[in-house]
């Protein structure tokens, strides 16, 4: 890449998506830029492998495999697909493309709430490194607003409801959040769905992720028959 003086006035290079990245993602990829297109380096910058082993069956494409499952009455916890789910989600290799042929994201946990208690799925986290910075990544939404879509405004949608604990970790507050979005560019009524997202340290070599459709011990019998999906749940080393 030329870096000449004489080439400052060249617009720069830029991932054509950044826009929709996370910020991490952003600034890593800033970094590998600079590592090999403007040093000029060829040593690996980074040694992380590529295919993840922290969280299996992050997308239930193998049904319940992987998951500890604690449904609080029959029927109220099952895997489910939707197609094109994954497109829904923002989940494709760009907007000219047909939609991935394998159908990466279209299965999904479904979740039922119920005044029974609260229904949950965990999975151990392994091979994290102790003192290394993770993000855990998750969506959810509404099922009913999945299969009967209607109009709606972010205040008219039904918001998540439940809690994502992480357990044997030091979760970093400040750059962990919970965010709703409207599904681009499918369907042709927006899906809401909302993305979690959530830094910790590692403390040890292993965790524990636990979701869970009740917030807390008390709940509001207005939402319970409240069906939501959860898939995505991705955990991977976090670039500082």
């Amino acid at each position: 890449m030329a870096d000449h003086p004489v080439m400052s006035s060249m617009d720069g290079v830029n991932w054509w998506t950044s826009s929709l990245a996370d910020e991490e993602t952003v600034r890593f990829v800033g970094k590998l830029y600079r590592h090999y297109c403007i040093e000029g380096k060829k040593e690996m910058f980074t040694h992380d492998p590529l295919f993840l082993t922290h969280i299996q069956n992050a997308d239930f494409e193998k049904g319940l495999e992987g998951w500890a499952l604690h449904p609080a009455e029959p029927g109220s916890i099952e895997a489910k697909r939707f197609p094109r789910y994954g497109r829904i989600e923002g989940r494709y290799m760009g907007l000219g493309r047909p939609a991935d042929p394998e159908h990466i994201g279209d299965t999904f946990l479904w979740m039922k709430r119920t005044e029974k208690g609260p229904n949950t799925f965990s999975q151990a986290i392994r091979n994290l490194q102790p003192g290394r910075l993770y993000s855990m990544k998750m969506f959810s939404c509404d099922y009913q607003d999945l299969v009967n879509p209607t109009a709606k405004k972010m205040e008219e949608a039904n918001k998540f409801i439940g809690n994502v604990a992480l357990e044997g970790v030091d979760l970093d507050t400040k750059r962990s959040f919970t965010e709703m979005y409207a599904s681009n560019p499918e369907p042709k009524i927006p899906i809401w769905i909302t993305y979690h997202w959530k830094v910790f340290r590692a403390t040890g070599t292993s965790a524990k992720l636990t979701v869970s459709d009740w917030p807390g011990e008390k709940e509001s019998a207005a939402t319970f028959g409240h069906e939501q999906t959860f898939n995505f749940l991705e955990i991977q080393p976090y670039h500082e």
